[in-house]
């Protein structure tokens, strides 16, 4: 099975939980990156994530380099931004066919929990299996409950175990 792990940060919590599921997947790491990037001043974001969420804005996003269509599974990581995906995550589910692929979410949040993200997520890749998400108060998961999570996910749907390999 090959694997990507997609994932937009700003704040790098939800980065840091993507390159844990990296290193237990093996598989391939990309950041989906606005083009023009987010201001660092809490007011700030929390406004302008505000009135993306309102407006349903998909921000101009950097080139990725990668061809979904060369994998089997994609993880998806956000941070959770007014009860929802970021836009720029949106923006990389807009933008890609992930038809017939296994979806796998995972999200950041300050305390507010998953909220709609997971349901946006799979509403976005409607022709996908989408599995059980993965949330996490800031990047408090260890290693050792992703890797359980990621054994679960393949258990559920009656794929073997080996379907995807874990380093422990």
């Amino acid at each position: 099975m090959k694997i990507l792990i997609a994932y937009f940060s700003h704040m790098g919590n939800t980065e840091e939980l993507a390159r844990k599921i990296q290193e237990i997947t093996g598989g391939d790491l990309v950041e989906i990156v606005p083009k023009r990037p987010y201001p660092t001043d809490y007011r700030s974001i929390v406004s302008q994530a505000e009135r993306e969420k309102r407006e349903d804005f998909r921000p101009e996003i950097e080139e990725t380099g990668v061809d979904v269509r060369e994998y089997d599974a994609i993880f998806i990581g956000t941070p959770v931004w007014w009860f929802s995906a970021a836009p720029p995550t949106k923006t990389f589910l807009s933008q890609n066919d992930l038809s017939g692929k296994t979806v796998v979410p995972f999200c950041t949040h300050g305390g507010g929990g998953v909220a709609d993200t997971f349901n946006e997520i799979a509403r976005m890749a409607p022709r996908s299996e989408v599995k059980k998400g993965l949330e996490t108060y800031e990047n408090s998961a260890t290693e050792e409950e992703i890797a359980e999570w990621i054994s679960r996910l393949w258990q559920r749907s009656g794929e073997s175990q080996k379907a995807i390999q874990t380093r422990q």
